[in-house]
């Protein structure tokens, strides 16, 4: 019984000591992440993948001037916008959603990119995470990964940039986690439909 005590007091010991050593075992972690700076499936903070431009801008009390919202540039139906939101940038990706009206159209916000260290997830996960605590705070989720490709090409992988994708199906709302040298940089609120289907 003795011995049982000696064990169970290392152990005790042991674990005090990992955790004093581990910063992200302290009170940091436990800390809740307020509203404001929330990355869930949703989007981050206020700001909802899905909404539409005129929505987001009342959110942001500011016009987001677009580059392309008449497909005139590219032939492309979607837009590109960076703006400035809570000390920081939000990088959006627009996209064109047409109307029951003839001809009738307006842009949405089919990804938010934040490289804010405060925007987190409910299990902390936010720039500065590794790809092990992504997969340690989502043990209920989907996880997908893939490496990136160097030069954009798709023949040869990147040996720095990886992706973590968290969903809850095979398809639909994500949280893309994009990682240089095993710690994230970048942080996405998007939605994945497998076109290929």
């Amino acid at each position: 019984m003795k011995c049982f005590y000696v064990a169970l007091s290392c152990l005790m010991l042991a674990c005090n000591a990992k955790q004093k050593n581990n910063p992200s075992a302290t009170s940091e972690s436990a800390k809740p992440v307020d509203a404001a700076h929330l990355i869930t499936m949703d989007g981050i903070g206020d700001i909802k993948e899905g909404i539409s431009q005129t929505d987001l801008e009342a959110i942001l009390k500011r016009k987001i001037p677009l580059t392309n919202p008449s497909d005139s540039l590219s032939g492309s139906w979607m837009d590109y916008a960076t703006v400035p939101y809570q000390n920081d940038s939000l990088y959006f990706t627009f996209v064109r959603t047409y109307t029951t009206v003839t001809d009738s159209f307006y842009m949405r916000v089919l990804a938010i990119e934040s490289t804010n260290p405060l925007h987190r997830t409910k299990g902390n996960i936010g720039v500065g995470s590794t790809k092990k605590e992504i997969i340690e705070a989502y043990p209920d989720k989907r996880i997908y990964m893939e490496p990136e490709y160097e030069n954009d090409s798709l023949f040869t992988t990147s040996k720095v940039f990886y992706r973590v994708y968290v969903r809850d199906d095979r398809e639909g709302p994500q949280i893309a986690c994009y990682l240089k040298n095993g710690v994230v940089f970048k942080m996405e609120v998007s939605s994945y439909y497998d076109d290929e289907e």
